[in-house]
């Protein structure tokens, strides 16, 4: 897995991964965002992808065309001055597998300790994960999509 910066080619990519993550969950209000939408919610935000295949060393990603050979399967946004993680989401296929792990190491890499992020309280699956990789739990907060928790991150679990 290689995780990489997000080029502007690649929202229509994080954007089915986007729909189908939430879809999946059965917690969230809107699961057909748009891509204005989702350009909207990552505008001025730090935003990684994992990709499934290196780069070869000959790839170098542009704004205006995506490298071949590579399939993103999650991908994260951060609004870098608080280190505030807005999404993390995975290709349903692809959960499990260390994605999530792999696009928070780079965050952290990127921006240091500590992060935080809002989970909403029925999103559980994600809540577990969370609480396993070492986010602690620092209170509850209210949402366009119900109560969250607010998360933060001073040492990520191995």
């Amino acid at each position: 897995m290689n995780i990489r910066s997000f080029v502007e080619a690649e929202l229509e990519d994080i954007l089915s991964i986007y729909n189908r993550a939430r879809a999946k969950e059965e917690c969230f209000a809107d699961v057909n965002a748009t891509l204005q939408a989702l350009e909207q919610l990552i505008a001025g935000e730090s935003v990684f992808v994992a990709l499934s295949q290196k780069l070869s060393l000959s790839q170098k990603p542009s704004l205006s065309q995506k490298p071949s050979g590579e399939k993103i399967i999650g991908f994260v946004s951060v609004w870098s001055a608080q280190k505030f993680v807005h999404h993390l989401y995975v290709d349903p296929d692809y959960q499990g597998k260390g994605v999530a792990t792999a696009l928070v190491r780079q965050c952290v890499d990127e921006f240091g300790y500590p992060l935080s992020l809002k989970c909403l309280v029925t999103n559980t699956a994600a809540c577990k994960y969370y609480e396993a990789s070492g986010w602690k739990n620092a209170g509850l907060s209210g949402g366009t999509d119900g109560d969250a928790i607010l998360y933060r991150l001073q040492l990520l679990a191995d």
